[in-house]
């Protein structure tokens, strides 16, 4: 199962384990990674109670992306990538002891050797008009109508149009998932419960609506900014290739400098023509020349040479010289 978060494929996942009249386990991607050396056994553990349930196991895992991920690219420790091949192993043939329920939003990093052992893939995509005001009505039954109607009715509602107030809510909260339409029940009845005379107005419900829709689309943005920052810093196909450094940015081959236009410039001032006068044309070689003789008679007044180094025009004496004959010592 793959979708969006908060469309519900949790919730099917366990209703189905419910239903199903099998033993059922669930667990969470994250919940390997903890265990280290010992998420192997673990694991082997779980088929073993698969193998020996008379009514058969439902393994649901759930954020599955999080454990059964790429182990040629991606880079996880040696203690989780045993425990993945331990759970290979034990999924490579079919089984009528235990059905195996994947729920993932990134369905994409799962490793290839997983994608061949699913048989179904189910998208749990966003909710449509007619779902998103099965929705709205549902909640606002839940979190608004019931409790000013039964109980203690500490909850007060305002008088008008409830159902085409549903309707145009489920108009204006396109794109929105239902954990975030549930939200809004649960918003609406704490304005309620948080005013002075604990009655909701409709007015206090399009105020929670548009808070809504404007979080919403705050969170899309920062999704889009993501993705095109994950395109940006996509290796490139082969052929086109690029250069990418460890600074977030990705800089194309064509723009790469090359070694001959680093050098050219300093071949090019070693081979600087030189004036009538000895010296060489370009004035900030000039300068740089000046100042380097400069430095080299501060040296030659303020200090002495040592003893032990060789004075020029001399030559020094070695223990043993070349035969005259040619032959080698």
């Amino acid at each position: 199962m793959y979708g969006p978060p908060g469309t519900g494929k949790t919730l099917f996942a366990k209703k189905l384990a419910v239903h199903s009249g099998m033993d059922y386990a669930i667990m969470t991607g994250g919940d390997v990674a903890p265990m280290g050396r010992d998420g192997v056994t673990a694991m082997h553990k779980v088929f073993d109670w698969a193998n020996t349930s008379r009514r058969g196991l439902l393994l649901f895992v759930d954020e599955a992306d999080a454990f059964l991920r790429k182990r040629a690219t991606e880079k996880i420790s040696e203690d989780l990538r045993a425990t993945l091949n331990a759970f290979l192993y034990r999924t490579g043939e079919q089984s009528n002891k235990f059905m195996l329920v994947l729920a993932s939003n990134q369905p994409e990093q799962f490793d290839w050797a997983i994608n061949d052992r699913i048989d179904e893939i189910v998208n749990f995509a966003l909710p449509g008009l007619e779902e998103r005001e099965r929705l709205v009505r549902l909640y606002f039954d839940k979190y608004v109508l019931e409790p000013a109607t039964g109980g203690r009715q500490r909850l007060k509602l305002a008088q008008f149009d409830y159902g085409k107030k549903c309707s145009e809510i489920a108009t204006r909260t396109e794109g929105m998932s239902g954990r975030e339409i549930s939200k809004l029940g649960v918003a609406w009845q704490a304005a309620a419960y948080s005013s002075e005379d604990g009655v909701l107005t409709e007015a206090m419900i399009d105020a929670r609506v548009d808070d809504a829709i404007k979080q919403h689309h705050q969170k899309m943005d920062w999704l889009r900014a993501e993705e095109e920052a994950a395109k940006s810093l996509t290796p490139p196909p082969a052929g086109v290739g690029a250069f990418g450094g460890k600074m977030g940015f990705t800089l194309p081959l064509k723009e790469t400098p090359h070694a001959q236009e680093v050098i050219a410039p300093i071949f090019e001032i070693n081979a600087q023509p030189e004036s009538a006068e000895g010296k060489p044309a370009d004035p900030v070689i000039q300068d740089c020349a000046d100042a380097a003789k400069a430095e080299a008679k501060i040296t030659d007044k303020g200090l002495t040479e040592p003893e032990s180094e060789s004075k020029p025009g001399k030559q020094e004496k070695t223990g043993s010289s070349a035969p005259k004959d040619g032959t080698p010592v």
